[in-house]
């Protein structure tokens, strides 16, 4: 017989209960390394990430930095030889820093059973001194046999960019997403953990009152706490009963923050879900990217809900509104995948053994169920 569980992503756009739609400015775009075009549409960065089929890293988990003489594959190592000799020295690293070859078994906390998952340890970036014509690098490797995929620098912005001074609570917000309803089955409790991967900035080093005892930070964090990060924080997890400033949808949650730019957004889901965060919050837009989609599978295969922002602007080119990544993720790998596009203003209640984590967000826009053989 077969075992049916169900997985349900969450598309929001996080700011609209505090403004109004028209008041978004487009986003800032956040990279991993500047993209110049020159006059005849050729583009030139300093990062290509390469993805490879098959086990061609053999290094230990404290290892972050790779050399061509440790590719176990000699047609590996020619072909970097090759890019070194043509476009100039480069800088190996990890993708994923602390991913090594045996972490291919990782627990669901939705199936409470161990599962099998990707080998996140073969994926490498290359970071080149100089500027260098990053297509012609891309095509060069997507011609190698052992490699699944080759890319560019990541590259991101946030979902929603208010320009307003203040953000009135509307009560229109609360009763759409029946919040009240809600908090009526729980008010969740400090060991429920909502990880935010966000742009924290604006120089504000102090943590806002109404965050206070609420969050948890990476052992990087360099005390920024303004910025998007701080709106999304306040509505997903703020102090609330305490007649001062707003009601936060996860009331007595726990925040696990994490800087979406520092490293990647694939390695801020990736460091949240090690840090065992139950939902994981993604209010940011950006077109499809291999490693972020291998963190937010990752993420979802350990019983992990990922929410991701379906957008509030254009991004190449699409229509308003349109399901664009993460939120368009497709993650088919075991079992048979049923995807349909689904409009509900409601809460979502995912059963866990003996709590009930209950998650209310607006406008889920699709569902995905995983029929595991």
């Amino acid at each position: 017989m077969k075992k049916i569980a169900t997985f349900v992503l969450l598309f929001i756009l996080p700011l609209e209960m505090f403004t109004q739609r028209n008041e978004f400015d487009k986003g800032k775009i956040y990279r991993q390394a500047e993209i110049i075009k020159d006059k005849n549409g050729v583009r030139y960065s300093t990062i290509i990430r390469v993805g490879f089929k098959k086990q061609n890293l053999d290094l230990p988990r404290d290892v972050k930095e790779v050399k061509i003489e440790d590719f176990i594959n000699q047609e590996v190592r020619e072909a970097f030889k090759l890019i070194n000799d043509k476009y100039g020295s480069f800088k190996l690293v990890k993708s994923f820093p602390n991913s090594s070859p045996g972490d291919t078994i990782i627990f669901s906390k939705i199936l409470n059973r161990h599962v099998k998952q990707e080998d996140y340890s073969q994926k490498i970036t290359l970071k080149f001194t100089s500027l260098v014509p990053i297509d012609s690098i891309i095509n060069f490797f997507q011609k190698q046999k052992s490699v699944e995929y080759a890319i560019g620098p990541w590259e991101f912005q946030l979902a929603a960019e208010p320009n307003d001074q203040y953000f009135q609570i509307s009560r229109w917000a609360y009763d759409k997403t029946e919040l009240t309803k809600a908090w009526d089955i729980t008010k969740s409790n400090s060991t429920i953990k909502i990880g935010i991967v966000d742009v924290f900035e604006n120089g504000i080093t102090t943590l806002h009152s109404d965050l206070q005892g609420k969050i948890s930070v990476p052992n990087y964090w360099t005390n920024e706490y303004g910025g998007h990060g701080l709106i999304v924080s306040g509505i997903a997890g703020a102090l609330t009963g305490n007649s001062t400033g707003i009601a936060a949808s996860g009331w007595n949650s726990t925040l696990l923050l994490e800087q979406a730019f520092r490293d990647g957004p694939n390695v801020a889901i990736d460091s949240a879900r090690s840090r065992g965060a139950h939902v994981i919050n993604c209010s940011f837009i950006q077109t499809y990217d291999q490693d972020v989609r291998a963190a937010v599978f990752r993420a979802i295969q350990s019983g992990v809900i990922v929410v991701a922002a379906t957008g509030n602007s254009e991004l190449g080119g699409l229509p308003i509104p349109s399901v664009i990544y993460p939120a368009a993720t497709t993650l088919v790998q075991r079992g048979r995948l049923l995807r349909r596009p689904h409009q509900y203003v409601g809460m979502v209640l995912m059963k866990q053994r003996y709590q009930v984590l209950t998650i209310v967000l607006a406008r889920i826009q699709l569902m995905i169920q995983l029929i595991l053989l």
